[in-house]
């Protein structure tokens, strides 16, 4: 069943305009092209904001901020030719404040339920910028992060990697389940385990809370290894993955696979072009 139109989700997509963002846009507008969603453009400008200098006058009339409003509005033009006008709307927001804070501020403000940005050039080598490093811990909203070339047709599987060690939120298995749901993708939870341990009182609790909730025993499978990225590649060459999960304060994943990606011999996450979808509580 459609959604009504006036019942709209709220996505912030996040731009500098580069190539990457633009992927990035079309790649959520096709993932929630069934959808009802209120879509914010969002630049974040740097003119005046940093550390020292003294607060401007806004709006900036100078020549650089001038140049970079035309270009958001330009960014929304080419958005649109993705959307669907009875079900989408979009509007820009042109924020002089640091990262962490406008996007802080448009979360509250416009009760934004996921946050879209584009990764990883493809002149360098294949990680997140310092940008999206600090916003996507310090920001409390989902994140979709989506590399250059992640693929416009998602493939049948969400895998949700997890070591069961942590507690998960009804609010975050919910979102994780939704974007599953939204765009017809079976959801996979892969526990990584270093040699096969068992498991321990904690992660018994935690994965039965999971089983529970999805209501799939076929949903769970197995993935072992020295390394993460190394079981996790391995996994992805038998088994395609859509788009990977992540929990936030799983800051050791998060470490491996999108901070400091290691490949020695395999493909990291987003040499694999693997959309992540990071979830906060």
């Amino acid at each position: 069943m459609e959604q009504s139109i006036g019942i709209m989700r709220k996505i912030l997509i996040a731009t500098d305009f580069s190539k990457n963002a633009a992927h990035a846009a079309q790649y959520a507008a096709r993932c929630f092209a069934n959808e009802s969603v209120h879509y914010h453009l969002v630049y974040v400008s740097d003119c005046h904001s940093k550390p020292g200098r003294k607060p401007p006058k806004l709006p900036c009339k100078g020549e650089k901020c001038a140049s970079n409003r035309i270009k958001l509005q330009q960014f929304n033009v080419n958005f649109q030719k993705h959307l669907d006008p009875k079900r989408h709307r979009a509007d820009v927001h042109f924020l002089d404040l640091p990262p962490v804070e406008a996007l802080r501020k448009m979360v509250l403000k416009h009760d934004i339920e996921l946050i879209v940005i584009g990764c990883c050039s493809e002149e360098k080598q294949p990680q997140l910028g310092r940008f999206a490093q600090d916003v996507i811990i310090r920001v409390q909203c989902p994140f979709l992060i989506v590399p250059p070339k992640a693929n416009l047709e998602p493939t049948a599987t969400l895998a949700f990697a997890t070591n069961y060690n942590n507690y998960y939120q009804s609010s975050v298995l919910n979102t994780l389940m939704g974007f599953a749901g939204t765009n017809a993708l079976r959801l996979k939870v892969l526990h990584f385990s270093k040699n096969n341990p068992e498991l321990n009182a904690i992660q018994l609790a935690n994965r039965e809370f999971l089983n529970e909730f999805i209501e799939d025993p076929e949903a769970f499978d197995e993935i072992h290894g020295g390394a993460l990225y190394a079981a996790l590649d391995e996994y992805q060459q038998k088994h395609p993955i859509g788009v990977l999960g992540l929990l936030a304060k799983n800051r050791s994943f998060c470490e491996q696979l999108l901070f400091n990606p290691i490949s020695n011999g395999h493909a990291s996450v987003f040499e694999n072009q693997l959309p992540v979808l990071l979830l906060h509580e």
